[in-house]
C-alpha cells in the first residue's frame, strides 16, 4: 500500500511540475542559494565540519588502537 501512495505522489509531483515548468525550481534555487550565502548559515556549517572532522579523527585513533591492541593475538595465529 505504500508503494502505491508512494508511486502517486510521484505521479502528481510530475503533473505539477511538468505544467508549472522550470520557473518554481529555479525560484526554490535561488533561495537556497540566498540562505547558504548568509553568514549564521557558513559560520553554522564550518561549526558543523569542525566538529565532523574532530570525531572522525576520534574514530580513526579508536580504530587503530583496537588494531594495535589485535597485533600480539595476529602475530601468535600466524607463527
Amino acid at each position: 500500500m505504500k508503494k502505491v501512495w508512494f508511486l502517486a505522489g510521484l505521479a502528481a509531483g510530475f503533473l505539477l511540475g511538468s505544467k508549472l515548468g522550470r520557473a518554481p525550481y529555479e525560484k526554490v534555487e535561488a533561495q537556497v542559494r540566498q540562505l547558504k550565502d548568509r553568514p549564521e548559515v557558513q559560520k553554522a556549517r564550518s561549526a558543523a565540519t569542525e566538529i565532523v572532522h574532530e570525531q572522525v579523527a576520534d574514530l580513526v585513533d579508536k580504530a587503530t588502537d583496537k588494531v594495535d591492541a589485535t597485533a600480539p593475538a595476529r602475530e601468535r595465529t600466524s607463527a
